[in-house]
């Protein structure tokens, strides 16, 4: 849970969960909400936790756990910008935009059944566990958008997710 100081001054720490599930299989949860998983090396996650931390404005309490239940835990110290530094240069424009990828979940629905995401941009199907999983491309959604509803097609299970 965020813990905050006071409506000024912003939250203190954010606790992040690193899950590695398989080789280059890794879920990252801020706070308990998913904030990004798939397939992401381990040389990347330094680079996620501080922009993690700088889009925060916060220190992180880290705890990595590894696929044989050994958990690691650290701190990420937030390093605000000096308002002395000089501004920094622009960001190289890329040709396209990146893709603001996440990873929705949920249980509940029958094994196979075929399970809807809206706005629905595509269909996905639930696992043998009826669990659906789908990645959703924040391009992909109308501006204003507020979450994503996975809905079962014949169990009517509804799941939705804010984002």
């Amino acid at each position: 849970m965020m813990r905050h100081a006071s409506p000024e001054t912003g939250p203190i720490k954010a606790f992040v969960t690193v899950t590695v599930r398989d080789v280059d299989e890794i879920e990252i949860k801020v706070d308990g909400r998913l904030y990004v998983t798939g397939p992401i090396t381990r040389s990347a996650v330094p680079g996620m936790l501080k922009a993690i931390s700088d889009e925060l404005r916060t220190h992180l309490d880290v705890v990595v756990t590894e696929t044989d239940g050994s958990q690691a835990s650290f701190e990420v110290m937030y390093q605000a910008p000096s308002r002395f530094a000089p501004p920094a240069p622009d960001a190289p424009q890329l040709s396209e935009p990146l893709p603001m990828l996440w990873t929705v979940e949920a249980d509940g629905f029958v094994e196979g059944e075929d399970v809807e995401v809206a706005i629905i941009v595509r269909s996905s199907s639930a696992d043998g566990r009826g669990r659906a999983r789908t990645v959703v491309d924040r391009r992909e959604l109308a501006s204003g958008a507020r979450g994503v509803v996975l809905i079962g097609s014949v169990s009517g299970t509804l799941h939705v997710e804010r984002f």
